[in-house]
């Protein structure tokens, strides 16, 4: 797993106001930005995700790589680990894994919604209105900065909310996308493993949010006693399971990269 440069969260070529509060009731003070090199011109690849979790908040960076967070605790004078991965572990791994991405200098990664939903155990609903002023505001203005530097590179869609925000970044495109014949509605996942979708230049690939299939992957975690170390050992992927079908999708890039 790629090491993340220190600077990372604070590496943002493209203005961004953490403190952000034009949704009076879903922002709190700690939105998160989009991330990625700072010259532009590096990017090879824009994911676009739903919207921060706790550990984005709180590390103030889209898609948090927990590699670094997965340290010991003591629970009960044992020692244990905190949770093995989270979507942007998952993501960034695959990304790597497969295409050889180092998802830190080359890929751009943001979330439709810059505000955590989840605030001490409290859910909050996630508008049409808090949606088109995020996009609005932010996402459209990230797309169309990094459009003028790369003209032809992928954009990954990997969530509903993402899915859904397009009708603010593009409604022409959007409707194309939810309307056949003008009559059956389509969602995202009419949309996966589907090619020839395209935001002005740059080629669709239409997935889940990776939190999901991330909470799926299978493991076998050993506890050395006198070491006091937990060695993990990852299953391969069965063939229809989460993580698998998050993977079969993604490889869609691999024609665009």
């Amino acid at each position: 797993m790629t090491k993340v440069p220190s600077d990372y969260n604070l590496n943002n070529p493209i203005p961004f106001n953490r403190t952000c509060e034009l949704c009076t009731k879903l922002a709190r003070g700690t939105s998160v930005g989009g991330a990625g090199p700072k010259d532009l011109s590096q990017v090879k690849l824009i994911v676009i995700s739903d919207y921060p979790s706790n550990l984005e908040e709180e590390a103030g960076y889209p898609l948090f790589d927990n590699e670094e967070k997965r340290s010991q605790t003591r629970v009960n004078n044992s020692l244990t680990y905190i949770k093995w991965r989270n979507a942007g572990n998952f993501l960034r791994y695959e990304l790597n894994r497969l295409f050889g991405l180092n998802t830190y200098t080359d890929t751009w990664i943001t979330n439709a919604v810059k505000c955590n939903p989840f605030h001490k155990k409290e859910q909050i609903t996630i508008t049409e209105g808090f949606m088109k002023t995020c996009t609005n505001t932010w996402l459209l203005n990230e797309l169309q900065t990094l459009h003028q530097h790369q003209l032809t590179c992928p954009i990954l869609i990997a969530g509903t909310t993402a899915f859904r925000a397009l009708q603010y970044v593009d409604n022409k495109l959007y409707s194309e996308l939810t309307m056949a014949n003008g009559k059956k509605a389509h969602s995202l996942k009419d949309y996966r493993r589907v090619k020839g979708k395209f935001w002005l230049t740059h080629p669709l690939v239409f997935t889940v949010n990776p939190a999901g299939p991330a909470k799926s992957v299978a493991r076998i975690e050993t506890h050395e006693v006198k070491t006091k170390v937990f060695r993990v050992q990852e299953l391969p992927y069965l063939i229809g399971s989460p993580p698998w079908q998050f993977q079969e999708d993604i490889k869609l890039l691999a024609e665009y990269l």
